[in-house]
């Protein structure tokens, strides 16, 4: 299915998605976006969560889906719509949910931070944690419609507004389009340049999960530039996720290079260009990180290729990435070398 992607000013009018709608919204929205709670009461059935990792947690999964099965119980399937507000952690919990219900409702993103609206919001992936790892199930499942609404992605603070910025790095050079060469160069303040290059990001997006939809070919593995380290800092550290990323694509850039796939030159260009727009200079983690560590939580991720190997994306130009399954090991040993591992 195809995602209709829609830009407005404001939020998109509930009668549009019919009486069958029910609202899944991060609690937190209606004190800190103008507007939200009004509009939140347009909608005929609300469900208000408390985002963050412990709303995908499996063992309670019961708890959360439990009124949404309620407000959709004597709805056709075509009739229930769950409309998911909210960041990353409510697109993958709503997303999961309205994959399950009813076995499939429609299903409808207001993604209400950078990162979600940048990323996490498309291409159709919806997730949940067990056991304390994260999105260790999940369904493919896209959203009819993504609503990106500018007064509320206006409303955050400028550290969420890097958190998109290093998403959108990502994006940019492994697609390396002509939008990229322009946002890559560009010295626009953040939140208009998120705004102005985010429709070309996403396409960018869609045209890798339209290769490999469900993951079958490996391709749409690129997507994780960045994510392999960049994880085990956020873990690791508790650091937000976007500054984590930003981590990650330094450690990419750095490591491309250092196997000689990446000039020297475009390395420099592009880390200053990853500074610029983040606002985030190279430190790696908060203080070298234990190895075996360091180890454990490379080997405890999704894209780990069996117990001693992780597929890693590299980038040899712009626009031009490529997957490797590397030793777990030889990760650690260039981590070290930068001094982010002990």
């Amino acid at each position: 299915m195809t995602t209709r992607v829609v830009r407005s000013r404001d939020f998109p009018v509930a009668t549009r998605f019919g009486p069958g709608a029910v609202l899944l919204y991060d609690r937190s929205l209606s004190r800190r976006v103008p507007g939200f709670a009004a509009w939140s009461r347009t909608f005929p059935h609300r469900v208000a969560v408390a985002a963050g990792e412990s709303l995908k947690d499996a063992d309670r999964f019961g708890d959360h889906i439990e009124p949404i099965v309620r407000a959709t119980t004597g709805r056709a399937r075509s009739e229930a719509v769950l409309v998911c507000a909210g960041g990353g952690s409510v697109g993958d919990f709503g997303g999961f949910a309205a994959s399950v219900i009813q076995r499939g409702i429609r299903l409808v993103h207001v993604p209400t931070t950078w990162l979600a609206a940048v990323d996490s919001a498309h291409g159709g992936k919806t997730a949940l944690n067990v056991g304390g790892r994260k999105n260790s199930i999940g369904t493919f499942y896209p959203a009819e419609r993504v609503c990106l609404v500018r007064r509320v992605l206006d409303a955050l603070p400028d550290p969420r507004a890097r958190e998109g910025i290093a998403e959108m790095v990502k994006i940019a050079l492994l697609d390396g389009g002509a939008w990229a060469k322009r946002f890559l160069a560009s010295e626009d303040p953040r939140d208009v340049l998120l705004w102005r290059h985010l429709a070309a990001a996403i396409d960018a997006k869609q045209r890798v999960v339209d290769e490999d939809a469900r993951e079958t070919s490996g391709h749409r593995q690129i997507l994780n530039f960045g994510h392999t380290v960049g994880h085990v800092i956020e873990a690791h550290d508790g650091v937000p996720h976007g500054r984590a990323i930003t981590q990650g694509l330094y450690f990419a850039l750095a490591w491309s290079c250092r196997r000689a796939w990446l000039t020297e030159a475009d390395h420099r260009r592009f880390a200053a260009a990853l500074a610029r727009l983040t606002g985030d200079r190279m430190t790696g983690p908060r203080a070298p990180i234990p190895r075996a560590r360091f180890v454990s939580l490379l080997a405890a991720d999704k894209k780990a290729a069996g117990a001693a190997r992780v597929t890693f994306v590299f980038l040899h130009a712009l626009g031009s990435p490529t997957r490797r399954r590397v030793p777990i090991e030889a990760v650690a040993d260039e981590a070290a070398f930068l001094g982010w591992v002990r």
